[in-house]
């Protein structure tokens, strides 16, 4: 194959084709037709003007958009013809295989007469067999190996290129259909079946820069070239003669298009699928100038996809994630994110959809069961930006997830507003078990804290009181742990609660929403020698309170900076958004907050020892906030008892107490009845509605 006059695109390859058929006088013995294709090496040498040129050809021949949509109706009624099982079906039986020992791709640019890179797949299978049961497809390919300019690996598979068997194959890719009425039917009519093996990326940023240029320039409409030609002469209409018209060509593609539709619609409503995956190890990694980022590594990925009637399901699991931090040779924290027991597998999930037409809808449209195993995050800002400004920097990845954001935030808005009307809702269930944080203070120091995160549950409902459809939401966090790594712990046994309800409303109009936050006992123990390393993980690790100034937001003047966004936009004169038609509560309360903090011992031999010097301690400190569909707020804040101790004090016989709650010896506290207990500090803030002055008590 040669551009006319210039380079060969490919050359020297040999073809062999065999067929065996068996002739027979009757018909009761019935054999399939056996066909295999055998191609030699295939060496491909592709310039960027050359795929233009392909493009232009192709297009030609193929006729253009105006063919395949009138083409589109005969694949919908061929596909759902397959299934039929006919007698004229299951009167052919056929097998067929393709089978060449490699081929190598090498693509140039116009500039240079070096290849930018170069890839070659061996020993590639494949098969197609047809029975009057149904179809079976199978592709094999056994490695794939691809080189930068510069002979660098830049892709390899990981396995044995000498085998045959499947197992040892890099990508082992399956197709089936089945005939609705065939005897031994196994419960779908399509089958997808991907086993991929083990494959390892060396992602070079020059590389790939290359790449997406090679690709723009290719795919880019040349100036001046030549306009794809017209095809209306190939519209037929529905008695099968050519349209010159174009008013007629436009009715005869819309009475395809109509009949299309109509065929798609009630051959998904009929067919039931099943798709298979797995992926045993996938690893990339980053590459700057030659040097490693990061690396990231996928294993032991396995999912189903199950579609039928009247909804589908899919479940899956993923073995491990992997990052690893590839720019810092001295870093003691290499691993960033990865499990805790390797024994377990990081994520399990099962999402489940429900036709709205189907008997056993069960009040939502899908629900999603989701567990994560525990796993370990090593944060350090300074690899994050990195890793950051790398992506942004890499043309393909930075563009991939740029259309990835815009279409996920797209989903989401559109998804929140059905959702409000009580469309399109999921029921969730997601489990986290005990995530780990680890803040080192810097890559080459051993001091670090370490935050157990607990148990985390998430997982909502849906109620009916009235007619009113109302979601409600719950998280609870049980046994947080902050810890000084390998040594006492700053907080333990921590549990969080949260509680929310919101009102559904079929019009898309704010109804009620109720947040209600309780956490448990908080007892935080603090030495110097602690609060020096929250100080320094703060500084030198996390660093965002340590902006300069002109890095920080300055509020404006005459704004309050403790003030609620409420308050802030009833100042100026307009109502919260949530004002319009809604209501909403909102209130976090905690059992007690208790702080210890500690000095070393006077006198002690041990260095490590200890005494405690000043607690601090509130009972019950609450904060709630109302706003009200006619704007009035109201905002509170109470706290059951306070109390400030100097424990080395109190220990040496003086008065230790430097704020305590005080109570009359009789009749309780004055003011209040007999025993009756109030408060220690009560602050409300109230506001009637718009435009009235707020009261601070």
């Amino acid at each position: 194959l040669q551009e006319g006059g210039k380079s060969y695109l490919m050359e020297a390859v040999d073809l062999q084709l065999t067929g065996n058929r068996l002739l027979v006088s009757d018909g009761a013995s019935r054999k399939p037709l056996d066909v295999e294709l055998q191609i030699s090496d295939l060496n491909i040498l592709l310039f960027d003007r050359q795929v233009y040129l392909l493009r232009q050809i192709a297009a030609t021949v193929l006729g253009g958009s105006d063919r395949a949509a009138d083409s589109q109706g005969a694949q919908v009624e061929a596909q759902g013809s397959s299934l039929k099982g006919d007698a004229e079906a299951a009167s052919f039986m056929m097998n067929s295989r393709v089978l060449f020992q490699g081929a190598t791709l090498m693509l140039h640019t116009s500039e240079s007469p070096y290849p930018i890179a170069t890839c070659s797949v061996r020993d590639v299978n494949t098969q197609f067999s047809v029975t009057g049961k149904g179809t079976d497809v199978v592709l094999q390919i056994a490695s794939l190996e691809m080189m930068d300019g510069k002979g660098r690996t830049f892709a390899s598979s990981m396995g044995n290129t000498s085998s045959a068997d499947a197992e040892q194959q890099l990508v082992v890719l399956k197709h089936r259909t089945v005939a609705p009425d065939s005897k031994d039917h196994p419960g779908y009519d399509s089958s997808w079946d991907l086993d991929f093996r083990s494959l390892v990326l060396n992602w070079n940023d020059k590389t790939i820069a290359l790449l997406v240029e090679f690709g723009e320039e290719a795919l880019r409409n040349k100036e001046g070239g030549e306009a794809a030609p017209n095809t209306s002469q190939h519209v037929v209409n529905s008695e099968g003669k050519p349209v010159s018209s174009s008013r007629e060509g436009d009715k005869a593609g819309g009475e395809v298009a109509n009949k299309s539709a109509e065929n798609a619609v009630a051959l998904k409503a009929k067919l039931k699928m099943q798709v298979t995956a797995s992926i045993q190890l996938l690893s990339a990694v980053l590459m700057r100038d030659g040097d490693g980022v990061a690396k990231l590594e996928m294993s032991a990925l396995t999912c189903k996809y199950e579609l039928g009637a009247h909804g589908s399901k899919t479940t899956g699991k993923l073995g491990n994630f992997v990052v690893e931090d590839l720019s810092r040779p001295d870093t003691l924290f290499q691993e960033k994110l990865g499990l805790r027991d390797t024994s377990r597998s990081v994520v399990e999930f099962e999402l489940s959809t429900y036709s709205a037409s189907g008997a056993e809808h069960p009040g939502y449209d899908s629900m999603l069961v989701l567990e994560m195993s525990s796993t370990r995050l090593v944060y350090m800002k300074r690899f994050v930006d990195e890793l950051r400004a790398y992506i942004a920097a890499e043309p393909l990845i930075s563009g991939i997830m740029g259309k990835t954001a815009s279409a996920v935030a797209e989903s989401a808005k559109k998804a929140a507003g059905h959702h409000r009307r009580g469309q399109g809702l999921a029921k969730v269930r997601c489990k986290l078990v005990n995530p780990l944080v680890v803040l080192p203070v810097e890559d080459s120091s051993e001091e670090h804290l370490v935050a157990d995160l607990g148990e985390i549950l998430l997982e909502n409902r849906f109620s009916t009181e009235g007619e009113k459809r109302i979601e409600h939401f719950e998280v609870g966090v049980k046994a947080m742990n902050l810890q000084e790594g390998g040594k006492s712990h700053l907080m333990e046994n921590v549990d969080v609660k949260l509680l929310c309800s919101r009102e559904l409303s079929q019009d898309g109009s704010s109804g009620f929403a109720e947040i209600d936050l309780t956490v448990s006992d908080v007892c935080a123990h603090f030495s110097e020698s602690q609060v020096l390393l929250v100080a320094s993980v703060q500084r030198r690790n996390l660093g965002f309170l340590s902006q300069s100034a002109d890095d920080q937001t300055i509020e404006p003047q005459g704004r309050k900076l403790a003030s609620t966004p409420a308050m802030d936009l009833a100042e100026d004169g307009m109502e919260p958004e949530s004002s319009a038609g809604g209501v909403l509560f909102a209130k976090m309360g905690i059992s007690s907050l208790q702080l210890t903090c500690y000095s070393q011992k006077l006198g002690a031999l041990n260095a490590g020892e200890r005494e405690p010097h000043t607690r601090v301690q509130c009972v019950n400190p609450s904060v709630s906030y109302a706003l009200f569909d006619t704007g009035e707020v109201t905002v509170g804040c109470t706290v059951s008892k306070m109390e400030v101790v100097h424990e080395e004090a109190k220990q040496a016989g003086l008065l230790g107490h430097v704020l305590r709650y005080y109570e009359e010896e009789r009749g309780g506290r004055q003011g209040g009845q007999a025993g009756e207990e109030k408060p220690q500090l009560q602050v409300n803030y109230g506001k009637q509605g718009k435009g009235a002055e707020g009261v601070l008590t």
